[in-house]
């Protein structure tokens, strides 16, 4: 038992002696998640129709228009389950201004109507400390908006 314990305690000062020199000798860098001014908006979609054909074909021109007019727009993805019934967005901007940008361009932009004729959203979480003014602008959507506590993006 107290070769094992000796064996974790070395490897647990390796680790920790490789850490420290990644970060050349300036100690070790805890990120406490509050520095990060990025949201993240994660939806789930049902499709209201037996083909998911038009709602994908709308998809696939808003991924071009977002794609040209939001340049701050991070990550825009969305994903389709097996059986052709429902999608995930995953969406990240580089703040609470950009996602109000996108908010706008959506509310205002050729697309909302159809996209909400096409999808039900069955949930829509807001991710990160998002501004009184964007939280304001999704409450016709959502009222969920969760906070970092802990964790890290290695991208």
């Amino acid at each position: 038992m107290h070769k094992i314990f000796t064996c974790f305690t070395l490897l647990l000062f390796l680790t920790s002696v490789s850490a420290y020199e990644k970060n050349k000798g300036q100690g070790f860098k805890i990120w406490d998640g509050k520095k990060s001014d990025q949201i993240k908006f994660y939806l789930d979609l049902e499709i209201n129709s037996d083909s998911p054909d038009k709602a994908i074909n709308l998809i696939n021109e808003m991924v071009i228009f977002i794609k040209d007019l939001e340049p701050d727009t991070i990550t825009y993805e969305y994903y389709l389950s097996k059986d052709n019934k429902s999608i995930s967005l995953r969406e990240v901007y580089k703040n609470s201004e950009t996602a109000l940008y996108h908010m706008n361009n959506f509310g205002d932009g050729p697309y909302a109507e159809r996209f909400l004729s096409l999808m039900t959203i069955r949930s829509f979480q807001v991710m990160g400390n998002a501004s009184d003014e964007l939280l304001k602008s999704l409450e016709p959507f959502t009222k969920d908006n969760r906070l970092l506590i802990s964790g890290f993006d290695r991208n």
